[in-house]
């Protein structure tokens, strides 16, 4: 059996870029849209209400198709879903009555006068949010609650700029089929046209659903499959970097890392094959900039030991390297004396008050260092100068 394929977020953006707009042209996406658009034109050509229902009917059918795309790109799949109308039409007539009526309002707004420019601006902010709340089991009009929209832009942050985009291509396209689709041939390549569009924009919602789902409190199904087989998206990043280095492109393996590693939770297996490779092509500018995500993931697991080994690498690398954050430095000051790395530990304990003199902890690890000094390392007159100085710089 043919093991599905996942989608990879981790790819380079013209890799994602493609993989998007092909996905409509892909196995059953491909056929539905054909087969509908097919429907659709033949429905032209039959009497009124026969006409009426057809169309209402096939348009509903697109729409279930098309958000059993964007719950199967949410859970993680790159393929389309097979082809079935199972579930509830419900969701799809709602979705299609309201975009429909947005278009037709758009319209009405625009030739009655062009200064209604914020109709189809509103329709395209509420409908991303809408639409994924009525794929994941919102009913009705609940899915239009603010509180949901809010919660979803906010998940999306900035990339919702991009959900609104293409959902407005989508608007665009199909106002564009209803003033020039005339005729048998030119109607159906609108069509056509139009449900690319559509199929198109719920695997947009998908992907960025999938993406930033730790966000939205959903767990994908490819995830779980994932987590259960023994397989997940950093092994296989960590396999086709394996390749890449094997075959010479050791850079281009780099590139990948890099922008795995600058995402969060990214595990160390992955950190440490960026650390790797940057250390072999002299990047460490790159090693010291993603140090933060790296030191992250570590303590998430209380793995204090190799989170001590990246900052001694760091501090091989640049001398006064310190860590970003004061509460990060002072628990592997103290970490590091517990583990008997004195050196290391009077290095982020000294490091401390003169890296942030103004924090609340600065006299606290001050002192460390002076102890460290005076009881570990047998340097008692170094220890009291170290001592004098803080009682001067902190005389409270």
């Amino acid at each position: 059996m043919t093991r599905p394929h996942t989608l990879d977020i981790d790819a380079p953006l013209a890799t994602r870029l493609a993989d998007t707009l092909v996905y409509p042209l892909r196995g059953t996406s491909l056929a539905a849209i054909v087969a509908l658009a097919a429907g659709l034109a033949i429905a032209d050509l039959m009497p009124g209400i026969v006409y009426l229902f057809l169309w209402v009917i096939i348009w509903v059918a697109v729409y279930m198709h098309a958000l059993a795309c964007l719950r199967h790109s949410a859970d993680g799949w790159a393929d389309a879903p097979e082809i079935g109308l199972e579930g509830s039409a419900a969701p799809a007539f709602l979705l299609f009555l309201i975009q429909l009526l947005g278009l037709y309002g758009t319209t009405f707004a625009y030739n009655v006068h062009q200064d209604f420019f914020f109709v189809p601006l509103l329709l395209a902010l509420v409908l991303p949010g809408f639409t994924i709340s009525l794929a994941f089991g919102d009913h009705g009009w609940s899915a239009l609650s603010p509180v949901r929209m809010v919660a979803t832009i906010k998940a999306f942050g900035i990339t919702y700029l991009l959900a609104m985009a293409v959902g407005m291509l989508q608007s665009m396209v199909w106002i564009g089929s209803l003033k020039y689709g005339h005729g048998f041939v030119g109607n159906a390549l609108w069509l056509v046209l139009v449900m690319y569009c559509a199929i198109l924009n719920f695997h947009v919602l998908g992907r960025l659903m999938y993406r930033f789902h730790e966000r939205m409190g959903y767990q994908p199904e490819a995830d779980t499959i994932a987590m259960a087989t023994g397989r997940d998206h950093d092994s296989e990043l960590l396999a086709r970097v394996k390749s890449l280095v094997n075959a010479g492109e050791k850079g281009e393996a780099l590139a990948l890392l890099d922008e795995r590693v600058r995402q969060s939770r990214a595990p160390w297996p992955v950190h440490a094959e960026f650390r790797k490779l940057a250390l072999v092509l002299n990047e460490h500018s790159a090693l010291l900039e993603t140090t933060p995500q790296c030191l992250a993931s570590l303590l998430n697991e209380a793995d204090w030991r190799r989170a001590l080994a990246v900052v001694r690498q760091n501090i091989d690398i640049q001398p006064d390297y310190m860590p970003p954050e004061p509460a990060v430095a002072g628990e592997l000051a103290e970490q590091a004396a517990k583990m008997g790395m004195n050196r290391l530990a009077l290095k982020l304990a000294r490091g401390y008050p003169n890296t942030w003199p103004r924090d609340a902890e600065a006299a606290r690890y001050g002192l460390l260092a002076a102890e460290l000094l005076a009881d570990r390392m047998n340097q008692p007159a170094e220890a009291g100068v170290l001592a004098s100085k803080l009682l001067i710089a902190f005389p409270d």
